[in-house]
């Protein structure tokens, strides 16, 4: 049997995983309009109210539903980008799997820190997670501040004048911000992997009513174990040669990873959404998100309400 014959036995051996890789790229890409068309919040919603007249000293009148959109938004970005790797002509001979795994760990990634900040009932308790958000990004924000000022000031990458001037206006700006941030009441953020943890105990509690498939079911368990695989993958450690050594391992992977990524992203767009829409006036916002998502939004937006 020639090389083309083998390689394309195996390929027809391992049909199903390639078509769980179809379907939940397909699943993946149908989010992709609910990222690219951002709407206002309804007025009478819970994530506008707890948006209104909180902590106006920042100077931003959508600071709870902005920390959580951006992140919600990147996911979703990020499953399409996959769906593009395989919506082409040499699938599945050619898988870019370390980039396939980069993109749905760092989607789930972002989506698991969408469901732990927006979850919680009270309305407190989210506000001060947003909080805990703020100092973990002004930390990072502070760096790159100090990296652009120190590369100024040391010639290796001089500014004009009047960007000098507005960099030192921005940096003082956000002193005050930091300042205000660090002073204030806030939840410790988990890492990514304590917020996968937390995001499942979560949906445990309340499942996805549109989880037909029963994803859900040991999501925390396969959350990490695709986490660390990813992660190995994507830096390129050998070891994880030792469960990805055949080419039917390596698919069951990679469908495993990608419906653990599509499910907490569907399920961050739903409570986003759930938060963003007011229950007595629905029409009021546009679903851009997948149909089979509504039932999911109904049922969290009575959280809320």
């Amino acid at each position: 049997m020639t090389d083309t014959g083998m390689a394309d036995m195996l390929l027809e051996l391992m049909e199903p995983a390639i078509g769980r890789i179809r379907e939940r790229a397909t699943r993946g890409r149908e989010l992709e309009a609910w990222g690219l068309h951002p709407q206002p919040l309804s007025p009478g919603s819970s994530l506008a109210r707890d948006d209104h007249g909180f902590a106006q000293e920042l100077g931003d009148d959508s600071l709870v539903s902005a920390t959580s959109m951006w992140p919600a938004m990147a996911a979703t970005d990020n499953l399409a980008a996959v769906h593009r790797l395989f919506d082409r002509g040499d699938f599945p001979r050619k898988l870019y799997a370390p980039s396939t795994m980069n993109l749905c760990r760092t989607a789930m990634e972002s989506a698991a820190r969408v469901i732990w900040q927006l979850c919680p009932e009270d309305q407190d308790e989210r506000r001060r997670r947003v909080l805990g958000v703020l100092a973990t990004e002004f930390s990072d924000q502070k760096n790159f501040i100090a990296i652009t000022k120190n590369a100024h000031d040391s010639g290796d990458m001089r500014l004009s004048d009047e960007a000098y001037a507005d960099l030192l206006l921005h940096e003082k700006q956000f002193n005050d911000r930091f300042d205000f941030v660090k002073a204030a009441d806030k939840v410790k953020v988990p890492s990514f992997r304590e917020a996968i943890t937390e995001a499942d105990a979560w949906l445990s509690n309340h499942p996805a009513a549109h989880d037909d498939e029963r994803m859900a079911r040991g999501l925390a368990f396969g959350c990490k174990r695709f986490y660390n695989l990813g992660s190995g993958m994507v830096h390129g450690r050998n070891w994880v040669h030792d469960y990805a050594s055949t080419p039917s391992a390596l698919f069951k992977m990679m469908a495993d990873g990608f419906g653990a990524a599509v499910f907490v992203t569907e399920c961050a767009v739903a409570l986003f959404e759930a938060r963003a829409v007011d229950p007595a006036a629905p029409m009021t916002r546009e679903p851009h998100y997948p149909d089979r998502l509504a039932r999911t939004v109904g049922k969290w937006a009575a959280l809320y309400s």
